[in-house]
């Protein structure tokens, strides 16, 4: 059986070559086409894992092995399905991320919130997604979560909105203390004017404090967190300076 073994070798390793070779031109193809970068990952590790598939058996048949091949095929059925219901959740995994991948509701790079987690996506296979969160974690999400649950992509229109609250004195000016905020929120460039215009409200009467919200809008691009710290500092120093006054009891 040497010669046949040499043979079936040589046909699997220009299998894998040929494999590699339409794995690498299928990314690049799809990229020019729609530069899709999750889609193209997908579908070029997708058209790798079936092309292998395809030269082992060629590679069993070119040894002989027809009839172990025969059986093999004949029994994945019943495989299958023991396998199959063993590992439901990997299945269902799996069938998630082919869903995702053709519906894209999301690509490599989006800021990406749910079941609780929110993060950047740098990668996507076909059990799990991976992101990173703000604080530096990496999370693997499994594509069935995702599926199944609310998917919030704050990266469609490259907007995100942040907000802050504070309590006015009911002695105190509650309108001078609008268009404080008001200019402060015009003058710091961060915040988007267009299309999304920031808002300054009145939002309900506490026991003792006016409480007034602050929403505004940042691109996904800025550090969120960083610049409401900012916002909520300058707020607070202009209305002390202003002779608002934060001590009462």
């Amino acid at each position: 059986m040497v010669p046949e073994m040499i043979l079936a070798t040589l046909s699997f390793v220009l299998i894998l070559v040929i494999a590699r070779m339409l794995k690498r031109y299928t990314r690049l193809y799809i990229l020019r086409k729609s530069d899709d970068l999750l889609l193209a990952n997908f579908l070029s590790k997708t058209l790798f894992t079936v092309i292998i598939i395809f030269g082992t058996v060629v590679s069993l048949g070119v040894m002989g092995l027809s009839g172990t091949v025969t059986k093999i095929l004949a029994g994945a059925g019943l495989s299958g399905f023991i396998i199959g219901f063993a590992f439901k959740d990997i299945g269902e995994n799996f069938l998630a991320g082919i869903l995702l991948a053709f519906k894209r509701p999301f690509r490599i790079g989006d800021l990406i919130e749910t079941n609780g987690l929110s993060g950047t996506v740098y990668d996507f296979k076909l059990r799990e997604t991976l992101i990173k969160t703000p604080d530096g974690v990496d999370a693997f999400i499994p594509n069935s979560i995702i599926i199944k649950n609310p998917l919030k992509n704050h990266t469609v229109d490259h907007l995100f909105r942040k907000e802050f609250s504070l309590g006015i004195d009911y002695r105190d000016d509650i309108n001078k203390a609008v268009e404080i905020i008001k200019d402060i929120v015009k003058n710091t460039p961060e915040i988007e004017k267009e299309p999304r215009e920031a808002l300054v409200l009145i939002s309900e009467f506490g026991e003792k404090y006016t409480v007034i919200k602050v929403l505004f809008w940042l691109k996904t691009s800025i550090s969120g967190g960083k610049v409401q710290s900012e916002m909520m500092r300058r707020t607070l120093d202009r209305l002390k300076a202003e002779g608002y006054n934060f001590d009462r009891k």
